[in-house]
């Protein structure tokens, strides 16, 4: 964590991209992916409490998962692609953060560009370390 305290706010897509840059090639050279999935995914952008507890709702009024997909499937922002159940499991995935430019996209790391939803790196993907994607996972 090395410099944290030097990243605000007002910092730079630039300075963000440079503090985290070095972080994770730290954590690259003393970790093993084990490791650096295990404490980079704990990190994770998952639902919020308050989506959580939204959803919760829906079942519980209509003591019905299948209401809760119709809720995911008709989300205005259009984050969830296809959600699916098993029993009494939902899984889900994210849409790409650019659907467009994802579907004409040419190249593996043109597609990476257009999937990701992380405002921190998604114009500098090709400077930041691989690890730092694992804080999608969860």
């Amino acid at each position: 964590m090395e410099g944290v305290d030097e990243v605000t706010p007002d910092s730079s897509a630039d300075e963000r991209a440079s503090w985290i840059k070095a972080a994770i090639e730290r954590l690259d050279g003393r970790a093993d992916e084990d490791q650096r999935y295990e404490i980079v995914s704990r990190c994770a952008h998952v639902f919020s409490d308050e989506r959580i507890e939204e959803l919760r709702a829906i079942c519980e009024k209509n003591n019905d998962i299948d209401e809760v997909l119709r809720a995911m499937r008709a989300d205005p922002d259009n984050w969830y692609a296809e959600p699916r159940r098993e029993g009494n499991v939902i899984y889900a995935r994210k849409n790409p953060y650019d659907p467009k430019g994802y579907e004409g996209a040419t190249s593996e790391a043109e597609r990476k560009r257009h999937y990701c939803h992380c405002p921190m790196v998604r114009g500098k993907m090709d400077e930041i370390p691989p690890t730092f994607c694992y804080c999608g996972a969860s």
